[in-house]
């Protein structure tokens, strides 16, 4: 994932290696669905407070792209999990409490960064109608969600649910994953590819070929972009896409990121058993009211009348954040050809502070935010260590710029 000037957050959980179809995993409800729960929305990504055996407070990112539910019981004050890697917990969603959830047990990673607890998971999410609000910061766990200023009906595409079966977690023990795959046809500028929604991917992310054919008419692609997913971090490369179409919607100039490596898709093409180009991330669903019709296999999509809601993770200052330093967070890479270049900053130098907002408790989502803008402003950025003596301790003002511009 990316954070700081732009976290580069590709939140999607590796498919593990499965065979043969999963089934449902026998929860149950207790309370209102329908109920729309308040969330943080942030890179793209949609994040709620949760409760975990009764105990508050969490948070859990909501990623269809993942097919199991994940809690680190540490953030929750109070909760206490038996110490293996399988789990069966309660889990407390505004009004509704979803009991009997298998999950796995994850601590430390891309979840330290982001303060999560966890993320709540396909095998959670297909038993219901589902709703991301991303203009609203709400989410529906069950049937209903209505809100005013969007396209009504929408459009709407029928989808298929894939994959599942069994996974391995070590040499010596399985999971049964269900199917939680959700199959749409994507046009990228005309040309059909068969994708994957992915709530828990900030950017849509496609793979080598097609990112290829896309940068083949000379585009601007940038590389260097951080990125973090449940099997480490990694460095991609960011373009734009000019046209993105699921049912008939349209969405132009959509970021999209190549991780260079192609595991992440290959694994997640061999638990469909069908070619897959991409995931579609939060660069496209932000523009809509989102609903994944698990039961009924369809998606709807009602776009917002207005995009105010929408900031440009690619207008910002040319950084993108690393590691946590406790007083700050490490720069990641630096952007050529942008104003932090000519600063003279580089990676590894320490940033404490925006605006005189300090750095030191945010989590990388909010640290990222404060570094977007609009170009021809700038950002006043602490240092703490850094590489040129002018810049530690410093406080310099660093234009914004349009890191990767849209294609002509």
């Amino acid at each position: 994932m990316e954070i700081g000037a732009r976290f580069g957050l590709a939140l999607a959980l590796v498919a593990l290696p499965a065979c043969g179809g999963g089934g449902g995993d026998g929860i149950r409800v207790m309370g209102t669905i329908g109920v729309p729960s308040p969330a943080l929305v942030g890179a793209n990504i949609v994040i709620i407070d949760a409760q975990l055996d009764g105990h508050p407070g969490g948070r859990l990112l909501v990623d269809t792209g993942s097919p199991v539910t994940l809690v680190n019981p540490g953030e929750f004050p109070g909760a206490s999990l038996p110490q293996q890697a399988q789990v069966v917990v309660d889990i407390g969603i505004g009004p509704v409490t979803v009991d009997h959830v298998p999950a796995l047990q994850l601590a430390g990673g891309m979840m330290d960064l982001l303060r999560l607890a966890g993320i709540l998971g396909g095998n959670v999410l297909r038993d219901f109608s589902t709703s991301f609000d991303y203009r609203g910061r709400q989410f529906w766990l069950g049937a209903g969600a209505t809100i005013a200023d969007v396209a009504v009906p929408g459009a709407s595409v029928p989808f298929n649910l894939e994959g599942g079966g069994l996974a391995r977690l070590s040499p010596q023990q399985t999971i049964v994953l269900a199917a939680t795959r959700v199959s749409v046809t994507v046009d990228l500028e005309g040309v059909k590819h068969p994708f994957i929604v992915d709530s828990g991917a900030s950017e849509m992310t496609v793979r080598s070929s097609v990112f290829q054919a896309l940068t083949s008419d000379g585009r601007v692609a940038v590389g260097g972009f951080p990125v973090s997913t449940a099997t480490g971090s990694m460095s991609a490369t960011i373009t734009r896409t000019r046209s993105v179409t699921v049912a008939g919607e349209t969405v132009t100039n959509v970021a999209t990121l190549n991780l260079g490596d192609d595991t992440l898709l290959d694994n997640l093409e061999m638990e469909v058993k069908h070619p897959l180009d991409g995931l579609l991330g939060g660069t496209f669903l932000r523009e809509f009211l989102v609903t994944i019709d698990y039961p009924g296999r369809t998606l709807h999509l009602q776009r917002y009348a207005t995009r105010a809601h929408i900031v440009d993770e690619l207008q910002r200052v040319g950084v993108s954040l690393g590691e946590l330093t406790g007083v700050g967070y490490a720069i990641f890479s630096v952007y050529p050809a942008t104003g932090a270049a000519r600063a003279g900053i580089v990676a590894g130098d320490q940033l404490v502070g925006v605006d005189g907002h300090s750095l030191a408790n945010l989590d990388s989502i909010a640290a990222d935010q404060l570094l977007l803008g609009t170009p021809g402003t700038s950002h006043r950025l602490a240092f703490g260590n850094a590489s040129a003596p002018a810049l530690t301790g410093a406080e310099v003002d660093v234009p914004v710029d349009d890191i990767v511009p849209p294609p002509p």
